[in-house]
């Protein structure tokens, strides 16, 4: 079944329908995009552990692009690509983490000696670990693809007191080499918020904090033109729409600045983005910009009459509560394995109004502690309760500190089931808004996913129909009945055609996320693998990694690898603009870096039925412009900096 999205501009409603299409046309679509599963034959292991981080680089310079993806509290691998199967050389390369506190991670030449080094982020022990060099971040220098040797303390990069997110590399001074913003969530002392690290020649310095810098706390960042001025700004993710941009009067300097979203509201701001697509949608050659707030962090469903699962989010903020008739007796499963803390307390009162009775203690192993509000004062433990004035069973759950959280599930014969106005699914999970000439953003109705309860955690952008304009991948958000994800398909005006479980896979009890993309076999179409973010991921012994072939069409491209000389060597911070087909593509430089992810950073263009592109111009991020003639289809370019 295809959804089709048709807006009605007039009334501004949106319109579904379900169309039933015939088999040639489910065919001829098949044929455009489709993906297949080859995570076992293209030997990708399957352990059930939490990914918090996937980069994508060719760390050997065998132009094959090879992968690391990094394993919250648990050791990661080192995947080297030999063309058609992944070898994990971790050993090989000397690249042993250890059990960290593992997050985002990302591939660069910092160095700028021709060769791919990895910043590997860790959050600090939650904030809480001592002042050990093990809770700090990992840099693995990259010895002529040779050897990996971690540097981090050395250079100046170990912080090993932040909390640290995702990474971006970025040149904040304008100097030819890359620097570091280091994203950092808050720690339950405030110390060691996001920050930036200059780079001095190969080691690195805090900026001073009598230069006036002002980092918001965020999960991530991406960098990318917000302003339509060819030129990247650091867009913050958690803090949108503020932005740092570059001091026109200092180039070494960055002004903190805020996105003119003419309809953007409060909740859009800071906390519950996942994730930002920024790139050209409609053929403008200006940025838009794809939002993905996830539907609540708190989900729950009443499966039929006879189950009701919660997962429980344990943040800061007014307590959680959901209601329910009981029409039989019923059990209670906790399964919160996801967890270090040693003891869950379970707290149990006849009435709610009174004071608890019949308190109980239960010890779980790997479970966690929770904080419980029943009546106004906070205890430590989950409380359920019976409200006799109602005749219904309230269960209810708080956190003074975001801890994280777990699942819970009841079992027996149920009915008016209700959850709190806190705990209420939030609509508009994935908004669009488009770029205009003016520096300013519109939104427009995306329809679907942005009226429906349709949740997403994360997505990638690429042409992947490889036809000249942007589509987009989600992941879905975890869903307790299981769920799909969806292609975005794009027309080239930023009308999208939804097609739902294109790599024929199914989630269930558990967070998916990261996704990210690369070609990874090198055929000219994008790839994606897709990872587990833990959760409830033990529930059900399904693979914790998919690797999605591109089963590719008909269509033409064009590769492009950037080489800097007087700007940094990977050309971050750089714009390529291809013509062909009578009409220009956008593409940037940004590195490939996303929410805790880095994707395939090769600049990927779709030519549709052309066998060439008719001219090239790259906005270098030095300023320089440089213009190439005609380019073959179907190959991969490199283009050396003038």
């Amino acid at each position: 079944m295809v959804v089709k999205i048709l807006i009605d501009k007039m009334e501004n409603k949106v319109v579904l329908l379900l169309i039933f299409v015939s088999y040639l046309f489910i065919s001829h679509l098949s044929a455009q995009v489709s993906f297949s599963d080859v995570t076992k034959s293209c030997g990708i292991k399957n352990e059930y552990k939490q990914t918090y981080g996937i980069a994508w680089g060719d760390f050997n310079g065998d132009g094959l692009i090879d992968v690391w993806v990094n394993n919250h509290y648990d050791t990661g691998i080192l995947y080297k690509n030999t063309g058609s199967w992944f070898v994990d050389c971790t050993k090989e390369m000397n690249f042993i983490t250890g059990k960290k506190d593992s997050h985002g991670v990302q591939w660069a030449d910092f160095d700028n000696d021709g060769d791919l080094d990895l910043i590997q982020l860790v959050g600090g022990g939650r904030g809480i670990a001592p002042d050990d060099d093990f809770y700090g971040n990992m840099l693995m220098v990259n010895y002529v693809g040779k050897k990996l040797v971690d540097e981090a303390k050395s250079r100046g990069l170990l912080d090993n007191q932040s909390r640290a997110r995702s990474p971006l590399w970025v040149d904040v001074d304008n100097d030819g080499d890359l620097d570091l913003y280091e994203c950092a969530i808050k720690r339950p002392d405030g110390i060691s918020p996001s920050t930036i690290f200059i780079n001095k020649n190969g080691k690195f310095q805090n900026i001073p904090k009598s230069d006036g810098f002002t980092f918001p706390y965020s999960d991530f960042n991406i960098l990318t033109d917000v302003d339509n001025d060819i030129k990247m700004e650091i867009l913050l993710g958690e803090a949108m729409p503020l932005y740092f941009d570059t001091d026109e009067k200092d180039k070494q300097k960055l002004l903190l600045k805020k996105i003119p979203i003419q309809t953007i509201k409060k909740n859009l701001q800071a906390k519950g983005v996942s994730e930002i697509i920024s790139g050209d949608f409609n053929g403008d050659c200006i940025n838009d910009l794809f939002v993905i707030r996830p539907s609540g962090m708190n989900n729950q469903e009443l499966l039929g009459d006879s189950l009701i699962m919660l997962q429980l989010r344990m943040e800061e903020g007014t307590p959680d509560t959901v209601c329910f008739r009981a029409e039989t007796d019923f059990s209670i499963v906790f399964e919160v394995a996801a967890f270090k803390h040693k003891k869950i307390n379970f707290f149990r009162g006849n009435q709610f109004e009174e004071k608890l009775q019949n308190v109980e203690q239960f010890q779980l192993k790997d479970s966690l502690k929770y904080v419980l509000s029943p009546s106004g004062e906070k205890r430590e433990g989950v409380t359920l309760s019976y409200v006799k004035g109602k005749g219904v069973w309230q269960f209810s759950w708080f956190s003074s500190t975001n801890i994280g959280g777990g699942v819970v599930s009841f079992n027996g014969k149920f009915s008016n089931f209700q959850r709190s106005e806190e705990m209420k699914v939030v609509k508009n999970n994935c908004r669009l808004f488009l770029g205009t000439a003016d520096s300013g953003y519109v939104e427009k109705s995306i329809g679907y996913l942005s009226d429906s309860l349709f949740s997403a955690s994360g997505g990638v952008m690429s042409d992947f129909d490889n036809d000249g304009d942007l589509d987009i991948y989600l992941v879905k958000l975890n869903n307790y009945s299981g769920g799909f994800d969806a292609l975005l398909i794009n027309n080239g005006k930023a009308e999208f055609e939804l097609l739902t479980n294109p790599g024929e896979l199914e989630y269930q009890w558990g967070m998916t996320g990261p996704v990210s993309y690369a070609d990874y076999n090198n055929d000219g179409f994008i790839d994606l693998l897709i990872a587990k973010k833990g959760q409830a991921h033990i529930f059900i012994n399904t693979n914790q990694y998919f690797m999605l072939k591109n089963n590719g069409n008909g269509n033409n491209w064009l590769k492009i690898c950037l080489k800097g000389k007087s700007c940094n060597r990977d050309g971050i911070g750089s714009t390529v603009v291809l013509y062909a087909n009578g009409k220009a593509q956008l593409r940037e430089q940004n590195g490939g870096m996303q929410n805790d992810v880095q994707n395939d950073n090769r600049i990927h263009f779709g030519l549709g039925s052309s066998m060439s592109a008719d001219s090239i111009v790259i906005y270098w991020s030095d300023n320089k412009i440089q213009k190439i003639g005609n380019a073959k289809a179907n190959q991969i370019l490199t283009i050396q900096e003038n």
